[in-house]
């Protein structure tokens, strides 16, 4: 069961991850996959019970939770009731996700399914929030580059003339698109998952619609959010979470400058950019810059755990239009649903 659960969590998270949440839960770490589940498996009975329990927890967390790239979609007050209906009456019909949920499908599972979605799960909270999480299969290129001289002598002599190779070999992967509706925050969220592996011509944007397109097939609530494809613009919280010092650490900001220069910074360390100093000596120079891109980290909060991390911005050329649009933001490795509210809340409470 351990190696299963880290076999599983190996798909969604780094080790150094794991091993940081292992670290504050007391248990054993290691420096390999392999390694972490024999230390586990020769520990005493408790910690193998205690340890199947974390990363049971952990396994379904990933799964409403992780690096997602996040829609937010404010509903008016008198659509929340037809919404919690139609969200409370979803029903899971069976499938291959929905049968192995919250697991992923094994690679000759996964390889059978095609791109189409399927409901795998629908979670419902005491607080009336409700999860619908939609899975399906994507396929990605990994390209690998090699010289001549790290190919067999063989090789070498059949292609006598070459400077190097590229080997392309495509793998299937299984996403976890999410759809939120929070009744009592009066909003749905659509949160695409592993944003990271999205390679052109696809897009997350486009992921967003046709998740929120399949799901408006059986919940007729989502589909003027479908037609109107008009998420809340996120722009404002580009210059709101930067000036707003109070929020987080700035980890991460690309702006302009009033002379006309691009500046993007980064900070390795556990500062905030915002009190660096070079950083704030160089905007009381300049007295004032337009930050089109930041990374903002909230180390600890309230009924959060793990830290929580929200990037969003555009790109230096929408600084010069009437009216800059960002439709999403990046979630980073958000550990569970609680840490999504808390991000979202943020991005909510800075966007106006």
């Amino acid at each position: 069961m351990l190696e299963e659960l880290l076999e599983d969590l190996k798909i969604r998270m780094s080790l150094p991850e794991l091993r940081a949440i292992l670290k504050e839960e007391d248990l054993p770490k290691a420096i390999g996959w392999k390694q972490l589940a024999e230390k586990i498996s020769e520990s005493t009975p408790d910690i193998v019970i205690k340890a199947a329990r974390i990363l049971g927890t952990l396994q379904g967390d990933t799964r409403v939770a992780g690096t997602r790239q996040a829609y937010i979609y404010q509903l008016p007050k008198e659509e929340i009731r037809s919404f919690r209906s139609e969200f409370n009456a979803a029903e899971v019909s069976p499938n291959a996700y929905s049968t192995a949920f919250p697991k992923t499908l094994r690679e000759t599972q996964l390889k059978k399914q095609d791109a189409e979605y399927h409901l795998a799960a629908k979670i419902e909270k005491t607080n009336g929030d409700v999860s619908l999480v939609f899975c399906s299969k994507r396929s990605q290129e990994e390209r690998l580059t090699y010289q001549m001289r790290e190919v067999g002598e063989a090789v070498q002599l059949a292609f006598d003339g070459y400077d190097h190779f590229i080997a392309i070999r495509t793998f299937d992967y299984q996403i976890f698109d999410v759809i939120n509706l929070r009744p009592s925050l009066e909003r749905v969220e659509i949160l695409i998952d592993q944003p990271q592996l999205i390679r052109s011509p696809n897009t997350a944007d486009s992921r967003m619609l046709g998740v929120l397109g399949f799901a408006s097939n059986s919940l007729p609530c989502l589909i003027p959010l479908y037609e109107a494809n008009a998420p809340m613009n996120l722009y404002a919280c580009i210059s709101g979470l930067y000036h707003s010092k109070t929020q987080g650490r700035v980890s991460r900001l690309s702006c302009r400058l009033p002379t006309g220069p691009v500046v993007k910074e980064s900070m390795n360390t556990s500062d905030d950019m915002r009190n660096e100093t070079f950083h704030s000596a160089g905007v009381t120079a300049v007295d004032q810059i337009k930050p089109f891109d930041i990374t903002v980290v909230w180390d600890s909060m309230i009924n959060v755990s793990g830290r929580v991390e929200v990037q969003v911005g555009t790109g230096v050329l929408s600084l010069g239009t009437e009216n800059p649009l960002v439709t999403s933001a990046r979630l980073n490795s958000i550990r569970s649903d609680n840490g999504i509210i808390a991000a979202i809340n943020k991005l909510v409470s800075h966007s106006q």
